[in-house]
């Protein structure tokens, strides 16, 4: 199966909508991952949303800076 990695979107620990949608194209696609780019523990934050979305694995770019 073809994996598809989503650029998660996201505002005050909240999946956009907009991720939702890319994430249920990528479903059609293959498998969805995610991919969260923010401060150290947003992933982990946002790993329930993004299950609930149909992703299976969730990568995460940690930075203070973010």
């Amino acid at each position: 199966m073809t994996n598809v990695l989503v650029l998660v979107q996201h505002s005050d620990r909240e999946v956009s909508a907009f991720t939702g949608e890319l994430l249920a194209a990528a479903a059609r696609l293959g498998e969805p991952f995610a991919m969260v780019i923010g401060k150290p523990g947003t992933a982990q934050a946002l790993a329930t949303q993004l299950g609930q979305l149909g992703t299976t694995t969730v990568f995460a770019a940690k930075s203070d800076d973010a």
